[in-house]
């Protein structure tokens, strides 16, 4: 997606800054997981490691997904934009745009819950049909 240097409703609401800060945190959140993977794996696997490493998935998949949609989910949810540190954030009233927002929220929301989803269910097919196993 070719990044808008300006606010357009459904397509682009974040800055060159706040992209990098979505792809840095969704870099974080992936290394989170794994290590918490590496740790739950040797420690032993529960549903409540599998539900932490779901949260961190998704925390970095829809971080991933901001910064490749130049889209923030909470702007897109609020009605607002932002494209640099010194401006604040700017509310949208028109009807189109907020429903343009809403659609790209709810799609990032969605395709980043699939994500983690199967990227959960894979790691618990591995505990259970590799890890167990030994």
């Amino acid at each position: 997606m070719e990044y808008q240097d300006q606010y357009v409703p459904g397509e682009c609401n974040i800055g060159l800054a706040q992209i990098k800060r979505r792809k840095r945190n969704g870099l974080i959140f992936a290394v989170l997981a794994l290590l918490y993977l590496l740790y739950a794996f040797a420690d032993g696997m529960d549903n409540l490691k599998v539900a932490l490493f779901f949260v961190l998935s998704f925390v970095s998949a829809i971080s991933f997904m901001q910064a490749r949609r130049h889209f923030c989910v909470a702007h897109g949810l609020t009605g607002t934009e932002y494209f640099s540190k010194l401006s604040k954030a700017k509310s949208d009233d028109k009807s189109k745009s907020r429903q343009k927002d809403l659609l790209a929220s709810g799609r990032i929301v969605l395709n980043a819950f699939a994500i983690s989803l199967a990227i959960t269910v894979v790691v618990f097919m591995v505990q259970v049909f590799v890890i167990n196993k030994f």
